[in-house]
Formats: C-alpha cells, sequence, structure tokens
C-alpha cells in the first residue's frame, strides 16, 4: 500500500516575509540599474540598433515581471527544501540564483555606464549560462521554480541578439 502524499506546509508569516525579501533583491537590483541607463540614455539612442528593438516602456515591464518570477522562483525552492526538511539542500541552488542576480547587477552598469557593448555582451552570456545552472539546480527541489526562469532565459536570448546587433551595427 502506497502513503497519501504529504500534506502541503502550511503558509507561515515567516514564510510571506522571506518572499518579500526575495522579490526586494531582484526588484532592487532593477531599480539601481536604472541610473546608469537613464544617464547614458542619449548615448544609447544615438547606437545603431537592430530593427527588432522593442520600444522603450517595454523594457521596465518585461524586467519587473522576470525579477518577481525569478523571486517567486527562489521561494518556492527554499519552501520546498524546508518542507522537505532538508534546508541545508536550498543553499546550492540559492548560492547560484543569488550569483546570477549579482552578474545581472552588473550589466547596466557595464553596458551603459562604462559604454561598453562587447563586455555588455559577454556579461549577458555569463548571466545566461548563470540562469541555466540556477534553473537545473532549481529543478531538483522545485520544477515550478525552474519552469519560473524559462522566460528569463528567453528574455536574455533576446537581451543577447540586441547587444550583439549594437556590437556589430556600431
Amino acid at each position: 500500500m502506497t502513503e497519501p502524499p504529504q500534506a502541503a506546509r502550511r503558509t507561515t508569516a515567516r514564510d510571506w516575509l522571506l518572499l518579500a525579501g526575495f522579490l526586494a533583491l531582484p526588484l532592487g537590483v532593477g531599480q539601481i540599474g536604472r541610473f546608469p541607463a537613464e544617464a547614458n540614455q542619449d548615448w544609447y539612442d544615438g547606437l545603431a540598433q537592430l530593427a527588432v528593438k522593442p520600444p522603450g516602456w517595454a523594457f521596465p515591464v518585461a524586467w519587473t515581471l522576470l525579477f518577481v518570477l525569478m523571486a517567486v522562483a527562489a521561494w518556492l525552492v527554499w519552501r520546498a527544501a524546508v518542507a522537505a526538511g532538508e534546508p541545508e539542500r536550498a543553499r546550492k541552488p540559492l548560492l547560484l540564483w543569488g550569483l546570477q542576480l549579482a552578474v545581472n547587477f552588473t550589466w547596466p552598469f557595464v553596458f551603459f555606464g562604462a559604454q561598453a557593448p562587447l563586455l555588455g555582451l559577454l556579461v549577458i552570456l555569463l548571466l545566461f549560462l548563470l540562469v541555466a545552472l540556477t534553473a537545473r539546480s532549481f529543478a531538483d527541489l522545485s520544477r515550478p521554480a525552474a519552469w519560473l526562469l524559462v522566460p528569463y532565459l528567453l528574455w536574455l536570448t533576446y537581451a543577447a541578439v540586441l547587444n550583439a546587433g549594437i556590437v556589430v551595427l556600431n
């Protein structure tokens, strides 16, 4: 006879606070990253760009959604590890998550702040690799968490194409 599935762990006030923290980190990264982008908007607007570049308003909308998805994904991984009684299993996946977030943080400073599109492209490629490793690591604890990172990977692919276009055209 098989055992019934384990009851879902009840969400506590601590869980909601942790989710708020997971949300604050990437959203904060996004807000800080706006400074070099806004300060160098004239430079960016003067670059030759691919025709497939979205309108300017699309970037903050897309990034806000992606930051929320990555925060929820990290939270799900932490909850899954705690529910399994093995919170230490979340350590490596969440360290990867933090590392990709740190690399994500550097991109606007490299691309816009240093006005270095080629170096920015290298940062995006590294970021893509780190997010893919993070998603794979998340899948070991929570498949939904891993799937929440797929839009991020797709956006990074698109961003790499846009960034590469700028490198080639300028």
